[in-house]
């Protein structure tokens, strides 16, 4: 379903090496918050987000990766968190099966995101997590679109949740319950389709309805394998 890209055979491992044909421009966005309010900012650098050691105030941060293309950033963006390099690997590794793994400090999620952009184009890309007790760093391989904007209201609003009063590990689940929310509705789509040629085949073959089959199962965004949001392959 999704493009799969793997470190070079015989690299070492951790190492971090550049998504072919990703843009090099990286968007930078964290989220700072409490019961008490929050506060929201664009940066222009890995060296303008706090370290690992000023995230203990008792506020939560979200802190957003959004683009592969640069191995710098995202390498700067490990060191000042102390994010495991077998992780920051995984990040690259684009198309990976969801998992979670505990390294030192931190936890580290990779799920898998779909949706429909504003062509309604059926896309998919990566998104990688790390998180600990007061801030999470989620990694997205494009900067247009992702399903996250409810999570954002909510936080913003400060009402109808828990979010503002809990921790960086339910940021993690509302993130990821956004993921499966919005994954649903896809996927009930596509089945739908699949039913709907499955009776024509079964009733009316011709080679139209093998055509629609073939395009179905082909349907992917014209952005390009780079960027990871062919959903379809």
């Amino acid at each position: 379903m999704f493009k799969k890209r793997y470190s070079r055979p015989g690299s070492a491992p951790a190492t971090l090496s550049s998504v072919p044909g990703a843009s090099k421009t990286v968007v930078l966005r964290m989220m700072e918050y409490d019961e008490s309010g929050y506060t929201e900012k664009t940066l222009e650098s890995v060296a303008q987000l706090p370290n690992r050691s000023e995230t203990n105030d008792g506020k939560v941060r979200w802190i957003e990766m959004n683009g592969l293309g640069d191995v710098e950033a995202l390498r700067a963006l490990g060191a000042r968190f102390d994010l495991h390099p077998l992780a920051l690997e995984d990040v690259l590794n684009v198309g990976q099966r969801p998992k979670m793994e505990p390294y030192p400090g931190h936890l580290f999620i990779v799920a898998q995101m779909v949706y429909r952009d504003e062509d309604e184009c059926l896309c998919g890309e990566q998104v990688s997590i790390f998180f600990c007790e007061n801030y999470l760093i989620s990694i997205q391989e494009d900067a247009g679109m992702d399903v996250f904007d409810p999570v954002r209201q909510r936080i913003r609003s400060g009402g109808g949740g828990n979010v503002r009063r809990m921790k960086a590990d339910y940021l993690a689940y509302a993130l990821l319950d956004a993921i499966v929310d919005h994954g649903f509705p896809v996927l009930e789509e596509i089945g739908e389709a699949l039913q709907e040629i499955e009776d024509a085949v079964m009733s009316n073959p011709s080679q139209d309805t093998i055509g629609e089959l073939h395009t179905l199962k082909r349907r992917s965004c014209n952005c390009g394998a780079s960027c990871g949001r062919n959903a379809m392959s």
